[in-house]
């Protein structure tokens, strides 16, 4: 409806509004005769004449030697009239032109351009508005994103303010993260919440003030003092935009705490490792893939080439008599929830002989108690086992004597305890008993 002002007016076939940069300026929109040469060579001359305080006549541009020179022929036959009122921005840089232009000569009466004046400050008023609504259905756009955030996130998420790092908003997964109601936290210090003040990028207050400024992103691991005053490790993902910080942060205590036992338990194992003279090896329970150590020649007689094996061939290397058993306490560790396991059990050789075994284990497991690896050390307790049969062998050997023996036969440990007697001895304790009771 301006354009259409401006055309009745002055009484000119064409009247637009054009938006120039610095790659020059381009139609926003226009009124009139669809005249394409026409619209071209106004927004040219707009080119051409730059920015000025003041609305600019042109009454034969083809006699303009300045702005001639940038026409071609035909243009300059098209266009026999041009006017132009900058439309200047808050800060007074022009931004575009309301103009009017015919393929005839147009002479405008003072009253005439006044009008074009007014309708110039329209135009911007109009072009302000648009902005501003534009502007709004952004903001709300955003508004609406960031509700969803707070109220959807699985994670405690907090909104920032970028200069001060105070809490402007919080979801309910805060309060059970951390413990505080969301009313205990707006407007207090994000720094306040961590349990030290020190991050990967420096101090935490240094941090903020340092990339206050730049819209970017970043990860990082901080841990929070909740309401009782405990740690909690959370991951935390830094969004800025423009004047805002937003913060997800998700509760990895667990994760970190499972990472630093397992840590441990390696440092651990490695130290055992370093000192020890036992075989060990490491069974990937998923694909069946067996790895022995350097010792398994020592141990058991086997070549390097059979140090990369699988699952089955530990199994065929068990003596038969202890198969069974030992899948079975295999079987009933893995599908429990312990994470150690002792076997005892004969191992075959590569000289083809059998050789009693100590097979200590650790079970590591994933999230949700699956097995991943299996960690085992094996000792050779061949002797241990001929000694104790020994021994075993022997006192049953001294219980036949003794049975034999005409002589009453008992023997007692240091305390006085009976550990062992034979018939004659508790035939005669018996005699006694009856004649002369439990008196010594």
């Amino acid at each position: 409806s301006l354009l259409k002002q401006a055309s009745e007016i002055c009484g000119s076939t064409v009247s637009l509004v054009n938006l120039c940069d610095d790659s020059g300026c381009q139609t926003l929109a226009s009124f009139g005769e669809e005249d394409s040469r026409l619209i071209s060579c106004a927004n040219r001359i707009s080119d051409i004449a730059g920015g000025g305080s003041g609305l600019m006549v042109i009454d034969n541009p083809a006699g303009n030697k300045k702005i001639a020179s940038q026409l071609s022929q035909k243009e300059k036959e098209r266009i026999r009239f041009y006017a132009g009122m900058p439309i200047s921005s808050q800060t007074g840089d022009t931004i575009g032109f309301l103009c009017i232009c015919d393929s005839k000569e147009v002479e405008l009466a003072e009253s005439e351009k006044d009008h074009l004046r007014t309708l110039a400050d329209s135009v911007l008023t109009q072009l302000q508005l648009y902005h501003n609504l534009n502007q709004l259905k952004a903001n709300q756009q955003k508004l609406e994103r960031y509700t969803i955030l707070l109220e959807n996130s699985a994670d405690a998420t907090f909104i920032l303010d970028a200069d001060t790092g105070r809490i402007t908003d919080v979801n309910n997964n805060v309060e059970k993260i951390l413990g505080y109601k969301p009313d205990d936290l707006i407007g207090t210090l994000f720094q306040s919440l961590t349990k030290s003040d020190h991050i990967s990028d420096g101090p935490v207050d240094s941090w903020f003030e340092s990339v206050k400024k730049q819209n970017a992103r970043y990860r990082l691991q901080l841990y929070f003092s909740d309401k009782k005053n405990t740690a909690v490790c959370m991951s935390c993902n830094f969004t800025r935009e423009k004047n805002r910080w937003f913060v997800s942060a998700s509760d990895i205590s667990e994760q970190v705490e499972a990472e630093r036992r397992v840590t441990e338990l390696k440092d651990k194992f490695k130290k055992v490792v370093e000192v020890a003279t036992d075989l060990i090896y490491e069974l990937d329970w998923e694909s069946g893939e067996l790895f022995w150590g350097e010792e398994l020649t020592d141990v058991l007689g086997y070549p390097e080439t059979e140090r990369f094996v699988d699952y089955d061939w530990w199994l065929d290397k068990i003596h038969p008599d202890d198969l069974d058993k030992v899948l079975k306490d295999v079987s009933e560790s893995v599908e429990g929830e312990s994470d150690k396991l002792n076997l005892v059990y004969r191992i075959k050789t590569y000289d083809r002989s059998y050789k009693y075994v100590l097979n200590r284990n650790h079970i590591e497991r994933v999230d949700g108690g699956s097995p991943k690896n299996i960690i085992g050390a094996i000792v050779d307790i061949s002797e241990l086992v001929e000694s104790r049969a020994k021994s075993d062998q022997s006192r049953q050997l001294l219980e036949e004597l003794a049975e034999k023996a005409w002589s009453a036969t008992w023997i007692r440990d240091k305390k006085g305890a009976y550990i062992f007697s034979n018939e004659k001895y508790k035939e005669l304790n018996k005699r006694f008993t009856e004649s002369y009771g439990n008196k010594p």
